[in-house]
């Protein structure tokens, strides 16, 4: 059940900052910013104002991370904003001087670099440019593996320590490495706007901890990467639990005789709350080239103005498309749109001859 926030002075004090409504003060307290302080969330507010980010389309969000007191050696929570990398190109995109960006480059210890990773181990570093109008050479920035990996600590009964990759990390190494690079990059390239903000893919290893564990696994065996259907199975089932988590909390709440205006805007507040909470299952659910998600990845691409200047050569749709998919690979369906569109945008700028000829 959502709490209703307070009406006191600092939330009549956050509302002024970023013209939020009440209640959609109240659903932000209560989900995006779960468990903030009145002060934490004046300042998250500020920050959204700030970057003309919108919370509620999680491109920017507030989470509770636990730190150790110095003094007490207590862990103590505190709120720490977070941008997402959606968040960080929308910022970039506004930007007059953002001029476009290269394609991702992985490389291993040999220090090659390739647009695509088809090795079994992970990639060593990845490396994302950014052009600047009046600037000649790319802005480039480099994220090395063993920097940003999240891994956990796992202690068995033995007393001993061993460390393991965490699941996404280890589902998608190029992904997760690469949005690191991305991020660095346009902070790099543009600090006036950018300074301070962090994504959870670069604060991941601050969530690094000990776990209590029954078995480790043998740190010599290679990490295997899931196949397509395999993560396909394993999203439908967090999906199917998530939901029914959902229709439980719903059908265990207590029904009490309230006003029928507090009922009727207790009502507005849980549609939102509910729509929130599907948006982060979607968000969950990322384009893995199956059957089901090339319908929606072709329906997008054909309203991609690249696809009608193409459109009677069969042999470039072909080669466009498989460009474009193997691009995808690992985005959230929600945000598959956005993405094509900023692929479509780095196409033109760097193969801009190629389209003409077709």
């Amino acid at each position: 059940m959502t709490l209703p926030v307070k009406k006191n002075d600092i939330q009549k004090s956050a509302s002024s900052i970023a013209n939020f409504s009440p209640e959609q003060i109240n659903v932000l307290k209560n989900s995006i910013a779960k468990g903030a302080t009145d002060e934490e969330l004046e300042l998250f507010l500020y920050t959204c104002k700030r970057t003309g980010l919108d919370p509620f389309s999680r491109q920017i969000y507030l989470i509770q991370r636990k730190t150790k007191d110095d003094d007490s050696k207590e862990k103590k929570s505190n709120g720490v904003i977070q941008v997402s990398i959606d968040g960080f190109r929308s910022i970039a995109s506004r930007n007059p001087e953002y001029a476009g960006q290269t394609t991702t480059l992985f490389c291993g210890k040999d220090g090659k670099w390739t647009e695509i990773w088809t090795q079994e181990e992970y990639p060593f570093a990845a490396k994302v440019g950014i052009y600047r109008k009046g600037y000649q050479e790319a802005t480039y920035a480099i994220a090395k593996w063993d920097s940003y990996v999240q891994c956990y600590w796992v202690k068995n009964n033995h007393g001993k320590n061993s460390q393991e990759v965490s699941s996404m990390w280890k589902k998608f190494p190029e992904l997760m490495l690469g949005k690191c690079a991305e991020a660095l990059a346009l902070r790099k390239a543009f600090p006036s706007d950018l300074s301070g903000l962090y994504t959870a893919d670069e604060m991941a290893q601050s969530n690094n901890e000990v776990i209590e564990a029954q078995e480790v696994k043998d740190e010599a065996q290679k990490p295997k990467l899931p196949s397509t259907k395999e993560w396909t199975e394993q999203n439908k089932k967090i999906t199917e639990v998530q939901q029914k988590q959902i229709e439980e909390e719903v059908n265990t709440q207590s029904v009490k005789k309230v006003p029928a205006q507090v009922a009727q805007a207790q009502k507005v507040l849980d549609r939102k709350e509910k729509a929130l909470e599907a948006e982060v299952i979607d968000n969950e659910i990322v384009y893995n080239g199956s059957e089901d998600h090339k319908s929606k990845f072709k329906e997008i691409f054909r309203c991609l103005k690249i696809f009608s200047e193409i459109k009677n050569d069969m042999e470039k749709t072909v080669e466009l498309a498989t460009y474009f998919s193997e691009r995808c690979l690992g985005v959230p369906l929600k945000h598959l749109k956005e993405h094509l569109i900023n692929i479509e945008n780095d196409y033109k700028i760097n193969h801009s001859k190629d389209i003409s000829a077709a």
